[in-house]
């Protein structure tokens, strides 16, 4: 029984999170061969964990996870700022390279990859953790430069002199 209740309430956890479920949206809007539409969202977030358990047509390949992942932090911060935000992925060889994410003009990320087949999370509450960090130190890094309202706060619009 007490196990039930942990289930249940990691659940619930894990429909409060935005940045999760703009994951699981992202998931999905890339999901060009239509393999993962009928995939409950526990399971989605399980491959983007690395859950070793998934196997065949549910495994995410890790190209498509890192991109979810940071076209889910770019879609969060253009909620945020109403800035475009931009993403890019630049993948060699040997799986090494560059995400840049822009902010309008602004460089918010700039995170050098290693290795993209290693790419993925402990834990759920790991994945939505960094997620939820990595887009709030971009929103103190676009302050700098945008005007625009702090969530829950309702600025006054300046009037023209």
């Amino acid at each position: 029984m007490i196990h039930q209740i942990a289930i249940s309430h990691s659940n619930v956890s894990l429909h409060n999170s935005s940045f999760l479920r703009e994951i699981i949206k992202q998931v999905r809007v890339q999901d060009t061969t239509v393999a993962y539409q009928d995939l409950s969202d526990e399971l989605l977030l399980k491959s983007l964990i690395g859950d070793s358990t998934l196997e065949g047509d549910n495994d995410i390949p890790s190209l498509q996870k890192i991109s979810a992942f940071y076209r889910a932090i770019a879609s969060r911060l253009e909620q945020e700022t109403g800035q475009m935000a931009e993403v890019f992925l630049n993948l060699g060889q040997d799986d090494i390279g560059w995400i840049l994410v822009f902010c309008g003009r602004l460089l918010v990320i700039s995170q050098f990859l290693r290795d993209a087949d290693s790419f993925g999370f402990e834990s759920v509450e790991h994945l939505a953790d960094f997620g939820e960090r990595m887009i709030q130190n971009s929103l103190e890094r676009a302050r700098e430069y945008f005007d625009f309202p702090v969530q829950g706060i309702s600025v006054p619009l300046k009037r023209a002199s």
